[in-house]
């Protein structure tokens, strides 16, 4: 009985055995989930190529304008299938403190387009300083900052770019205080 169960285990450890060197024949022939998803990835055109990744890590081409020299018909209609929209909120690489320091990724609420198809937004800072200032309009918090502080919108400057530029993920203003928003561009810059 004890040689017995002795050749039992060495049975048991031969067909061991046998499983392992059996999945190393077939298992290197199987790709590893990520390579196959990568693979997936690449056949359906959604990796990046070269210049968009290069691109968003430099600084997004940016015009800054007084918000009155801009103004036009406002109308909350962002539509996350198509192109960005007033009413959603994008984020661009702007440069922070100087030529020297690492570009910085800021939020800009959408507000309409320039005559030649560019973003027209407004800059969001959660700055706390902001909330005594005229040209600083009080949005409070939301999806445009992750940490829940709230935030405000500038409004005497307006910004300028390419939407390929702009990094979009849905988030959308809420419209009751894009309303709110859109009378006072109208009161004070003439917007319509």
């Amino acid at each position: 009985m004890l040689f017995g169960g002795l050749r039992s285990r060495g049975k048991e450890q031969g067909d061991h055995t046998k499983r392992s060197q059996l999945k190393r024949r077939l298992l290197p022939s199987v790709p590893s989930p990520v390579e196959d998803v990568a693979t997936l990835r690449s056949r359906m055109g959604l990796t990046r190529s070269d210049n968009s990744a290069e691109k968003t890590h430099k600084v997004a081409p940016i015009k800054v304008h007084p918000t009155g020299k801009r103004a036009r018909a406002l109308i909350y209609g962002p539509d996350i299938d198509g192109p960005a929209d007033a009413g959603e909120i994008v984020w661009l690489r702007v440069p922070e403190n100087g030529p020297n320091q690492p570009p910085v990724e800021r939020a800009i609420l959408v507000v309409g387009r320039s005559m030649n198809q560019e973003l027209l937004g407004l800059l969001i800072s959660p700055a706390p300083e902001h909330a005594d200032e005229e040209n600083w309009f009080p949005i409070g918090s939301g999806q445009w900052q992750p940490t829940g502080e709230p935030c405000w919108l500038r409004l005497d400057r307006i910004i300028q770019v390419p939407e390929n530029w702009v990094r979009r993920q849905g988030a959308l203003f809420p419209e009751r205080r894009f309303e709110r928003l859109a009378r006072v561009l109208r009161e004070r810059f003439d917007w319509s």
